[in-house]
């Protein structure tokens, strides 16, 4: 036996005409997990969240062939950009959201990630801790 619930996709804030809900499914039997989702709910991950599903509905909603990928690659393009730390949000450019064919699975979406998303991901495992570019012209000598 589970509960379901309903999590709009940003609460308090103006959506466009499709709106995006989130069902999660809580076992009752397992009072572990329906204590880590209170803790959860109303933090500052779920706001983080629900913003991130939000950028992804705008995304689908300006995309027909978005509107025709599967939901699970979707799901899948979510989770990935959580992973990796980067925001779906568009101005950004920390990665994008591309619609592709596959054969025998029909429309597919897959999270690209941008040069400036790379560079993210780099400074914040600490890897690097800056990047510089400077134009090389012909006749130049790489350093």
């Amino acid at each position: 036996m589970s509960d379901t619930t309903t999590t709009p996709a940003a609460e308090g804030t103006a959506l466009p005409e499709k709106t995006a809900s989130l069902k999660v499914m809580v076992p009752s039997s397992y009072d572990g997990y329906a204590t880590k989702w209170q803790e959860y709910a109303g933090s500052k991950e779920e706001s983080a969240f629900k913003r991130e599903v939000y950028f992804l509905t705008r995304l689908i909603s300006d995309n027909a062939k978005l509107q025709q990928a599967s939901p699970v690659s979707l799901v899948e393009v979510l989770m990935n950009s959580a992973q990796f730390g980067l925001s779906l949000n568009p101005e950004l450019k920390l990665c994008y959201v591309i619609p592709y064919m596959l054969e025998g699975k029909g429309m597919q979406a897959k999270l690209s990630v941008s040069y400036m998303g790379m560079a993210k991901m780099l400074v914040d495992a600490g890897a690097i801790k800056e990047i510089q570019a400077e134009c090389i012209y012909a006749g130049d000598e790489a350093v």
